[in-house]
């Protein structure tokens, strides 16, 4: 069932929102502008071939969480991985503290006639109504953005959005991936990120000792796509995109045409079994996946 509309332009906002940190400094750095409906079709229809949502699925299935599931994605931009749920059955939340991202992802998600719930606000302050109340809690790109002690209030702010049982779901970026870590320096010194912008990646024993300290339970922290895909990921599209600023133009072959909307529905429900992968990958690329459970008021 489709959450009611909800009116951005009624939501409290301040530019002085929250805690003053670096990552409410960063608000500025995030490029907002208008995407096509064949682009959210495209969005929507990689994560439903995706180990990520093969990982999800498994999960749910695991915690027993039904097709109509309450979620709320932090830190949402445009909430891509959140177009997946929406059209899988769920009823969404997004919350950011951008308000143009906020608005643009309403915008994103309408226009494949889905509804979410949108709250403007910072992770540091949530609001009390929203405690405690959500089956899944999701973030993709986020936490690493925080810095010092707020990493750990990051990751207890999102845990504190979950029902007793319910299910935190989150990637950050891994601090012993290399190729990264040389791209991302290389546009620190070429001058391609913006002068405020912060990213401090995580490791695998950080955000198991951060989710022991809140006292999350079946804590499970690995890698979840393969070595090749990483590399070309973070070498190969940070080299064309180079080319591409320097005038040089690059050809690839373009993805698969998304299917129609029933077909990428019927994937979405679907389960299959996560990618089995090696010790490397698991250990060693990018993208490192945070699967935790708040436990019961009786564990």
């Amino acid at each position: 069932m489709n959450r009611p509309r909800t009116d951005i332009s009624m939501l409290p906002y301040s530019e002085a929102m929250g805690p003053d940190n670096i990552n409410t400094r960063m608000r500025g750095c995030w490029d907002i502008s208008p995407v096509s409906r064949e682009t959210i079709s495209s969005w929507a229809w990689q994560n439903a071939r995706s180990n990520l949502w093969s990982k999800y699925r498994f999960w749910k299935s695991r915690l027993s969480i039904g097709d109509n599931e309450r979620t709320i994605e932090t830190g949402c931009g445009h909430g891509k991985f959140s177009l997946a749920l929406g059209l899988s059955g769920a009823q969404v939340t997004l919350l950011d503290y951008n308000a143009a991202a906020v608005s643009a992802a309403v915008e994103v998600h309408r226009k494949i006639g889905l509804e979410p719930t949108a709250i403007l606000g910072d992770l540091l302050n949530l609001p009390e109504n929203l405690l405690g109340t959500f089956d899944v809690a999701c973030s993709f790109g986020t936490l690493e953005h925080f810095t010092g002690e707020d990493r750990q209030r990051a990751f207890a702010a999102c845990a504190s959005l979950l029902r007793p049982g319910g299910l935190l779901f989150f990637t950050v970026p891994n601090r012993f991936e290399i190729a990264y870590r040389l791209a991302f320096g290389a546009r620190k010194r070429l001058g391609l990120l913006p002068r405020d912008f912060y990213e401090q990646p995580f490791s695998r024993s950080e955000l198991l000792s951060i989710s022991k300290a809140c006292e999350m339970k079946n804590t499970e922290v690995e890698g979840i796509i393969p070595l090749t895909e990483d590399f070309d990921n973070w070498i190969g599209e940070n080299f064309r995109s180079l080319l591409r600023k320097l005038g040089i133009a690059w050809s690839r072959q373009p993805d698969q045409t998304s299917p129609e909307p029933e077909e990428m529905i019927e994937r979405l429900k679907s389960s299959s079994a996560p990618l089995a992968l090696g010790l490397m990958a698991r250990r060693f690329t990018y993208s490192l996946l945070c699967v935790g459970v708040k436990p019961a008021q009786s564990d």
